[in-house]
């Protein structure tokens, strides 16, 4: 029967069923002995036919392609596809691995030990955010490299761009020997195995990538993902979870220091101390350690690199390293350009503008309140640096008039994708990280007059209700303390924050004069002048404010607590410093943590206020567990750490137990003249005390050995010797315990 339509008479028509062929029913068709020899048998019977040519490339083509979901793939090799770039094993792994051990941790329990009921056939994804250089990829490598045995396979999927990702999984597909491989079929691989497989999505920062759709669509697996970008917390799902990297802990972060700077395993501890300045300096930014410990180690520069770094900062940033054991030789400065070049020109402006104020706590109000007082300001003051402001507001905004809470957003939202800003306060204010806010400064400090007439703006129009405006400004304002502003909006605005500030915060001092000039800081504050009662009417009051304003879990009301509760017992009145302290502690602890640096000091001001109130054993309990944490956190030979050690053997000789004393305090001052140098403060009043520790327990010979030297060395320095048995209240120098814990209002 003749078809009534398709192909010609005595044409063969060859049909092929619609069947999938997947990696493990695809088979090689083998050639026939003699393909010529049999064409008479193969077709023998057949009559009124004609093959073409286009059939034998049409079954070519059949035989070499595959399909997915119905639709033929043929074998292409995707842009920037190395041998291998997929193969766990392939990737760099620094012989030494220094700190995230919480990270680890976290990871270790999210796809090893939290394994739940609920869980258990879920796919698991976890990410891995943060500003790049945090050690974002280097963490998950190292998870990886320690837990491989608990993976079937382990695969890395280069996620900067999808050609990138279609590479990865391309190579996927060679290293298992799918035939004529392609990156749908690597994919798939993953999707149809189901096993405890775990991929690395890495460097996934474009925040116009649609990673998802390159997620594997199964039940089954783990997924580690590392990103600027903290929205793809929405790809981890209901089983997933995420966290951020941020600076890494002091002690690891000297240990990496050293360890990039060929130093580790021969350090004294002066070495220790210089590296921890460094450290302190630089943030315990982990890729900024690791470049600062590579330039260290070039130029054999331990202790000049301060000097130079403080002298040449964005030069010092932006050299690129040589030699990298992860291969990774971009520098600080040139990795965040990386994200500065995707950065709109509206989050750009934005990031120029914060760079100008101080780094924490900067408030979206500012930008609020320059849109709604611009126009009034540019028609009572009109002039260049309004002219300026205004300019920036039509960068920032499409309408510079009117205030827009979506335009802001978007910038917002833009800087988040690359972790270069943080959200506090439900929005309402941001925080860049130091080096960051250090980075954009290095090209903008021209801007730093547009931006104290920028503050000006939003500070006009005030009224008795809007003082609390006023104390969020504050240090943004004293950034700009060195300029003489020809403005007179300006300086009237700054002067109505320093009277501001005068009446109901610090009692910092200022001077006006009879010209457009201000000046900021023309006196000290009354606490550091020992004027305590005067500084009690400033403080009570601030803390109120405080509190109502900014409630009384935010770090500066806790701050302001704890300087009236200094205050308090600098005037004897330890009942009401206790009042205080107690509870703050409790409150630092939730708030910041038990080993965050306010914390550590709040803990030692309470011993301290116990110990003014005879309370020794409640002194003790907090003071041995926080040596132990200092030590942890700090290290032995940190400045704080030995003012604690001190402190501790102080309550010690309080209650009799001048032994114990002694087991501190005699190598406390082996340490300090090593850290610190023989002629600091600190070491005399270490000194002293260990002689009369030495006195009480009849060691006299000794006690003079110490005392001797110490006189001649005093009345060199200049020193004023208090001892802690020289009166009924005095401690190891009250110059030392308070310079060590209380100075920095913490």
């Amino acid at each position: 029967m003749e078809p009534t339509s398709g192909p010609s008479r005595g044409t063969l028509q060859l049909e092929y069923d619609d069947v999938p062929m997947t990696g493990n029913s695809v088979q090689n068709i083998p050639a026939t002995e003699s393909a010529a020899g049999s064409s008479s048998q193969m077709f023998a019977h057949a009559s009124q036919f004609q093959i073409n040519n286009s059939t034998f490339q049409a079954a070519h083509t059949i035989i070499n392609n595959r399909t997915v979901n119905n639709v033929w793939e043929k074998e292409v090799v995707p842009s920037g596809y190395q041998e291998r770039m997929s193969n766990i094993n392939s990737q760099p792994r620094p012989p030494d691995f220094i700190g995230r051990k919480d990270h680890i941790s976290l990871l270790e329990n999210h796809f090893i030990k939290g394994k739940s009921s609920a869980a258990q056939h879920k796919q698991k994804v976890y990410l891995l955010w943060g500003l790049g250089g945090s050690g974002k990829t280097q963490t998950a490598l190292e998870f990886a490299f320690q837990f491989h045995d608990q993976f079937t396979k382990i695969w890395m999927i280069h996620a900067a761009s999808e050609s990138l990702i279609q590479a990865s999984f391309y190579d996927i597909a060679k290293q298992i020997n799918w035939p004529q491989p392609t990156w749908q079929a690597g994919k798939r691989w993953l999707e149809d195995h189901k096993e405890e497989w775990l991929v690395i999505y890495d460097n996934a920062d474009n925040p116009e990538l649609n990673l998802g759709k390159f997620l594997p669509s199964c039940r089954h697996g783990n997924v580690i993902i590392t990103s600027r970008n903290a929205a793809l917390i929405q790809l981890t799902g209901p089983y997933g979870s995420n966290t951020e990297l941020k600076d890494m802990d002091h002690a690891d972060a000297v240990q990496l220091l050293l360890s990039y700077a060929g130093m580790s395993h021969n350090t004294v501890v002066e070495d220790q101390v210089m590296a921890g300045k460094i450290v302190q300096t630089l943030h315990c930014f982990p890729l900024a350690l690791v470049q600062a410990g590579a330039y260290i180690q070039q130029q054999h520069c331990l202790y000049g690199y301060l000097e130079r770094f403080n002298s040449q900062r964005a030069h010092i940033m932006s050299i690129n390293m040589s030699q990298s054991f992860d291969d990774y030789t971009l520098s600080v400065y040139s990795t965040w350009n990386l994200s500065w070049n995707k950065l709109h020109n509206s989050a750009q402006e934005f990031l120029k503008i914060c760079s100008c104020m101080h780094f924490e706590n900067i408030p979206r109000e500012i930008f609020r309140r320059v849109v709604q007082n611009i126009d009034k300001v540019d028609q009572e003051h009109p002039g260049p640096l309004v002219h300026q402001v205004i300019s920036l507001l039509d960068k920032l905004f499409s309408n510079s008039k009117e205030w827009n809470d979506i335009e802001m957003d978007k910038i917002i939202s833009e800087l988040q994708k690359f972790s270069l800003i943080n959200v506090l306060q439900h929005g309402k204010t941001y925080n860049i990280h130091p080096l960051v806010h250090q980075w954009v400064f290095d090209g903008v400090q021209h801007y730093i007059d547009v931006i104290a007439a920028f503050l000006a703006v939003s500070m006009q129009e005030l009224n008795g209700e809007e003082m609390s405006f006023v104390l969020q400004v504050q240090e943004h304002c004293k950034l700009v303390n060195a300029l003489d502003f020809n403005e007179v909006f300006i300086w009237e605005a700054f002067a109505r924050v320093v009277v501001t500030e005068w009446k109901l915060c610090e009692g910092i001092g200022f001077w006006r004069g009879i010209g457009p000039v201000f000046q900021w800081n023309a006196g000290e504050s009354v606490w550091e002048v020992g004027r305590y009662n005067d500084a009690l009417e400033l403080e009570e009051p601030l803390l109120k404010l405080s509190e109502q304003v900014l409630g009384m879990e935010h770090p500066d009301t806790l701050t302001r607590t704890q300087n009236l509760a200094v205050t308090y017992r600098n005037l004897g009145r330890y009942n009401d410093a206790l009042e205080l302290q107690e509870p703050l502690l409790k409150l630092s602890e939730q708030v910041l943590g038990k080993e965050h640096l306010y914390t550590l000091t709040r803990t030692q001001n309470l011993a301290v206020t116990y110990r003014n109130l005879g309370r020794y054993n409640d002194a003790l309990e907090l003071q041995e567990p926080l040596l132990k944490l200092s030590e942890q956190v700090l290290g032995k030979e940190n400045p704080d750490t030995l003012t604690r050690t001190q402190n501790l053997a102080v309550t010690y000789a309080n209650l009799g137990r001048y032994n114990d004393a002694l087991e501190l305090e005699k190598p406390l001052l082996k340490l300090s003249e090593q850290v610190l140098g023989k002629e600091h403060p600190n070491t005399l009043g270490y000194t002293q005390n260990l002689a009369n520790t030495f006195t009480y327990l009849g060691q006299y010979k000794d006690a003079l050995e110490l005392q001797e030297p110490l006189l001649k060395l005093s009345e060199q320095v200049h020193w004023q010797r208090t001892s802690r048995y020289s009166g009924p209240n005095a401690e190891l120098g009250s110059n030392i315990w308070i310079s060590g814990e209380i100075q920095g209002c913490t």
